[in-house]
């Protein structure tokens, strides 16, 4: 699976980023440097593909 990063604005100019193809922890790395241009560090939602590296237990969490 080719490794992506998606960045979705939606209308009320909130966003979203997205990893896709990534395993465990690079996710995050690959998603830090537009999470900290775009303030997005609002929910972390785990995919599958972060399960194939051996992350951990599925879990959301909310940063306030």
């Amino acid at each position: 699976m080719a490794k992506k990063v998606i960045i979705t604005i939606k209308p009320d100019a909130e966003t979203e980023i997205t990893a896709s193809g990534f395993t465990g922890a690079d996710c995050y790395k690959a998603t830090a440097p537009f999470e900290e241009l775009l303030g997005d560090d609002k929910t972390d939602r785990k995919t599958d593909d972060f399960y194939r590296g051996g992350g951990g237990q599925l879990k959301e969490t909310e940063n306030e």
